[in-house]
């Protein structure tokens, strides 16, 4: 469960701070002529397309547990995808940020990563099932290999501890 549930409701003055910050985050991509894409998943498609400078599919795109509408909307909601140069053209996985508005709408792509990278193999087959991810990759006339992604990633990791003698 994410850490915010347990908080106590926000005072009108956080409150404040987050309308303001939502404002200005309107009012930049207002200022630098950012279009939102079109509001369904064929738009949200397009915008990642666009991202990755190639092409991806509607059917393609698998959205990561949200976070709260005002992290999807500040920060983004994290969708996992197959993209590919062009339609039809082998694919990767990538993940990325999609910003939404409270009715689910989207507004921008950010923060896109290339999770595969495989020039020779096509990755297909994505599923996400909470913070787990699944997807095989097919290459040289054959399934290669199926690989399972924990989206929740590591964590923290501890401190090394000195050797002691």
């Amino acid at each position: 469960m994410p850490w915010f549930h347990d908080a106590a409701p926000l005072s009108p003055r956080p409150r404040h701070r987050v309308a303001g910050l939502a404002g200005a985050a309107a009012l930049v991509s207002a200022a630098f002529g950012v279009s939102p894409p079109e509001p369904d998943i064929q738009g949200v498609a397009l915008a990642l397309g666009e991202a990755i400078h190639g092409a991806v599919q509607p059917e393609d795109v698998r959205w990561e547990p949200p976070s709260g509408v005002v992290v999807d909307y500040l920060v983004g909601r994290r969708a996992i995808f197959l993209g590919g140069d062009a339609k039809g053209a082998p694919r990767d996985v990538y993940r990325a940020r999609v910003r939404l508005t409270p009715e689910g709408r989207p507004l921008d792509v950010a923060g896109v990563h290339d999770l595969t990278s495989t020039p020779l193999g096509d990755d297909h087959a994505l599923v996400v099932d909470g913070d787990r991810a699944a997807f095989a990759t097919f290459a040289y006339g054959q399934e290669q290999s199926v690989s399972a992604l924990d989206l929740a990633g590591e964590g923290l990791a501890p401190r090394a501890r000195p050797i002691t003698r």
